[in-house]
């Protein structure tokens, strides 16, 4: 009788953890955010040394909850992050930006920013800028890249 007691309540335990966590993996996934970038990887091409590189890091929460960027993390003191503070809103944007310091840092560079938030799998999301610093007044006369923006080249007029 208690070996019957044992493997019934064992029986009923193993139900009913699997039914709760069906029921928990059911309402988490009705109710999260999620993070689409519109890129993951931007490349600065050649830059002189000197000024401070930025690039924005734009995405989009496609779930069904606010997403929540925690913290970015950067693998040193040369690159430093900004985002977006407030609760991205299911449907809303937000971006990352990464500022790549470029004083003193000849040659190759390639950094790669974590993103702590609070997307349902617990995993982080991650950004990489790349390019190659050139030593003071080697670049051609026309930069490749503005430093600390994005903004595009002015239209020429017709």
């Amino acid at each position: 009788m208690k070996k019957l007691f044992i493997i019934a309540a064992l029986a009923f335990a193993g139900i009913s953890t699997t039914a709760f966590a069906q029921d928990k993996k059911a309402e988490k996934a009705a109710g999260e955010p999620a993070i689409q970038f519109v890129e993951t990887t931007y490349d600065f091409g050649a830059v002189e040394e000197g000024p401070d590189y930025t690039h924005a890091f734009k995405f989009k929460n496609t779930g069904t909850a606010p997403l929540i960027i925690n913290n970015v993390n950067t693998p040193c003191g040369c690159t430093s992050p900004g985002w977006s503070k407030e609760p991205i809103m299911p449907g809303k944007t937000g971006e990352i930006t990464a500022t790549f310091h470029s004083a003193g840092r000849l040659g190759q560079f390639t950094k790669t920013l974590s993103i702590q938030s609070n997307l349902g799998d617990g995993k982080d999301q991650f950004v990489t800028i790349r390019g190659e610093v050139k030593e003071k007044g080697a670049m051609p006369a026309k930069p490749a890249v503005a430093p600390a923006t994005n903004a595009k080249p002015a239209e020429k007029k017709k």
